[in-house]
Formats: structure tokens, sequence, C-alpha cells
């Protein structure tokens, strides 16, 4: 690697804690020996070669890719991220003297800052993050000690690369006008020889917007079971549970096609039926090319006045999802995002217009503006069961517990107590 101008300017950051307080996971390796075998490491190996876990690597990182390996991690994912983590080794020892088991949160900032400072875009920068944070999370797992497990909380938040402005408005969610305006069009688009199109953006919509879900094939789709079987582009095995609204779409969209169709969609090409790195690669890039294209065509079709992206979907599901008081954690279950943070923050839109009306329903010094969120929640709940009530059973209770909401809603607010809640105290 050669050497950069820059890092001579970047300050000298020291280990956290002393020599003393450093747990058992922090011995470094024979310094001679780790020098040589990171001098090998860079040279020898690209991306292709024999799996990193049998190399000359430093310790270190053969222990890495074998955790990596155990975790069902595609060999084109190790190999990606053991040549960018390799870079950060190399440079958290040429600059500081020091081996990674010595790294902290500091340093994963201080490089973060180097990549940027060196022109690296944005895209280029997360693929070094997402590698770093990894390792960190293989020594907070394995080592199960608080050092490591503090420092795996911290580099979450000191490689976390912020989206621009710009990139936020670009993929802002759809609005629900949209999202229904496309429904309603089914036998337009079908009459015009486009169902295939909205059945796929019925599809990207309910399983939060993977435009990868394009190369699905029948085999990973179980309609009757109601779940979604698949790996992620990095390898990760998931499971996404498959909506009865969609499973009803499916099961209609299947009698369409012609007999013996293994694809969902007609351009599909399934990742895992490729026989060589370069066939999988051109098998996502296919699959996200085609998405792409099924929604520009459904756009200009009906003359929308948004801009129709499959990842625009993604962020109007977990929109919708928290419009809708679903869990976050149910729709994590859907985004398939390790870490709910990702989701609320990253992927959910909140409203201007909607935070204000949230905002003055809410009072201080109110008592009549103050909820009850136990009565509120009870009335709630009953009108769940009403709604799910067949014809003979509402006949027998419904006017009952018709009565008891009412009853509820009509008790004086601020009666049940002459203070405020506890949370507002």
């Amino acid at each position: 690697m050669e050497p950069d101008h820059r890092l001579a300017e970047t300050p000298v950051i020291p280990p956290e804690g002393d020599s003393q307080s450093l747990p058992e996971s922090q011995r470094e390796e024979d310094e001679v020996a780790y020098r040589g075998s990171l001098k090998r490491a860079r040279n020898r190996y690209g991306r292709s070669g024999a799996p990193p876990w049998e190399s000359t690597d430093p310790i270190e990182v053969r222990e890495f890719w074998k955790w990596m390996a155990a975790e069902g991690m595609r060999p084109e994912t190790i190999r990606g991220w053991r040549n960018k983590l390799l870079r950060f080794f190399a440079w958290v020892h040429q600059t500081y003297g020091i081996q990674p088991v010595k790294a902290n949160w500091k340093h994963v900032m201080a490089f973060k800052q180097m990549l940027f400072n060196s022109g690296l875009k944005k895209a280029g920068v997360n693929g070094y993050m997402d590698g770093i944070r990894s390792y960190f999370r293989y020594k907070a797992e394995t080592t199960m000690e608080n050092y490591w497990v503090n420092q795996h909380q911290k580099v979450r938040l000191a490689a976390r690369v912020r989206d621009k402005k710009s990139d936020r408005e670009k993929y802002r969610p759809l609005s629900w006008e949209t999202v229904s305006t496309v429904f309603r069009s089914r036998d337009i688009l079908e009459h015009e020889g486009m169902l295939e199109e909205w059945v796929l953006f019925v599809f990207l919509l309910y399983t939060a917007g993977r435009a990868q879900f394009y190369g699905l094939t029948w085999r990973e789709v179980d309609v009757e079971g109601g779940w979604i079987h698949t790996t992620t582009k990095r390898g990760k095995p998931i499971t996404i549970p498959l909506h009865p609204d969609l499973a009803a779409v499916l099961r209609d969209w299947r009698l369409k096609l012609p007999p013996g169709s293994t694809q969902l969609f007609h351009l599909g090409r399934c990742p895992d039926d490729a026989l060589s790195l370069r066939d999988r690669i051109k098998a996502f890039e296919t699959n996200a090319r085609s998405a792409y294209k099924a929604c520009k065509s459904i756009q200009h079709r009906l003359h929308l006045g948004e801009d129709l992206h499959p990842h625009k979907l993604r962020k109007s599901f977990a929109t919708f999802a928290k419009k809708l008081n679903l869990d976050p954690q149910f729709a994590q279950k859907v985004t398939a995002h390790e870490e709910i943070e990702m989701l609320l923050d990253v992927y959910t839109h909140v409203d201007d217009q909607e935070a204000k009306e949230a905002y003055s329903k809410i009072s201080f010094m109110n008592r009549d503006r103050i909820p009850n969120p136990s009565r509120t929640k009870a009335a709630d709940i009953i009108r769940e069961v009403l709604n799910r009530l067949d014809p003979d059973s509402f006949a027998v209770v419904g006017p009952i517990l018709n009565g008891v909401i009412q009853m509820l809603e009509s008790l004086p607010k601020g009666k049940e107590s002459d203070t405020a809640p506890a949370s507002l105290q």
C-alpha cells in the first residue's frame, strides 16, 4: 500500500486503557511475524485464491474469517471484507504502530476520515465500515468481555456513514395517494400487458422493496406456508413472513405463468444457480436493473407525479408500518435489518405535518388534553375484537361491547386523577 501524506497529519490516538487493564484477547502477535504476514497477505491474495483462513494472513484475520464462514457469508463477501480489513490493519499499524487487537473506535473514526479525504465515495467507505463493524462484533461475541462489547457499541456509531440531505430527498417514501393509484390500476396495466410489473410493485411494497427479489424462484417462496426463504447479497440467510394479501396475488399470478416456470418474474436470474462469481454478480445487477425498469414503466404509463424506484418502496414500507402502528420489531423481521436502529433512523420517514399534528394533540398545561392511556387502549382493543367477530357473534355481543366503548369514551377527561401522568411529572 502506498503511503499517504495525510497520515502524518493524523493525531496519535493511544489505545484505551493501560497495560494492566487490557483483556486477554488483546495479546499481540510477535511483531516481526505480524509484519511479515501482513506484507505477504497484501501481496499474495486478491479477489480470488485460497480461502483466507488457510492463508498466511495475520492470526486475527484468519480467526475472523473462520467466524464469518460459520455465519454463512458468501466466499466473495469474505474475501472482499478481508481485503478491506487488511488495509485498515495496515493503516493502523503504519500510523500508530499498534496491532489490530489494540485498535478502538477512535482509530475507526480516524480511518473513516482518511478514506473520505482520499476521495473515496460514500458507497466505498460504507464497504470498509461494514467489514470493520463485523470485526468488532466478532470480538464481542467470541470473547464476551466488557471491553470488546463496549468497543462494538461505540464502533457501531463511529462507523456509520450518514446520508447527505440530497440522498434522503431522492429516496423519500411514496405518498399513499400514489400507492393507491397503482393498486387501483391493475386492470389498466393488465390490459396494457403490464400485469407482471404490477405484481412486482405489490411484491416489493409488501416485502420492503429489495430489488434482488426480482430474481426469486418459486422454491424460495412458500405461498401456502406464508414464508419467503432466501439469502441477501452478502449471503445471510433470511426468512420473511408472506402477507396474506400478497399470497393471494402470487397464487393468481402463478396460474397465469407458463407451466414449469421456476422464476417469479420472467427476466429474473437466481444468483445461487450461478456457476462463477462473475455470473453471480451479473445476476444481482440484472435483477436490480429489471426491477428499476419495471417501476419506471408503471410510473410513465400511469403518469405518476412521483418517481417510482424500488428503494422508495423499501422506505415506504417502513413509513407506512409506523403510521399503521406495526411494532418496530415485527417490521424489522420483514426488512431483515440486523439492527433496529437502522430501520428507525434511516428507513422510517417522519413527515413534518404529521409530527406537527401529533405534537399539537398533547398539552402540558391543559389537563383535558392529557389522554388517559389505559382508557384509550381498552377502547381500541374492544374495537379490534368487534372487527374480527363473525355476523352471528356480533349480533349477540356487539351491542354490549359498543356500549362499553361508549361508556369509556364518555368518561370526563382528567376525572380519574388530579395529577398528570408520572411520565409528565
